[in-house]
């Protein structure tokens, strides 16, 4: 499977990111480290979506010798 992803989500039940968040112009610094890390050392993914708490959504292509 070439295409075979993995994923990590982490999720909260605290007060949640306001709707209009927008990760590129109000992320932390740790956010946006984390942001960096993911898209070039990982080529992958970071979504951040609210509501009731914050989910964070990280999938990269997952390494060859870890596919199924």
């Amino acid at each position: 499977m070439a295409d075979s992803m993995a994923k990590i989500e982490v999720k909260d039940n605290g007060k949640g990111i306001p709707a209009d968040f927008d990760l590129n112009r109000d992320a932390n610094t740790g956010l946006s480290i984390v942001r960096n890390v993911v898209q070039r050392d990982l080529n992958g993914s970071l979504i951040l979506s609210g509501g009731k708490g914050t989910t964070a959504t990280i999938t990269w292509p997952a390494p060859s010798h870890l596919r199924c």
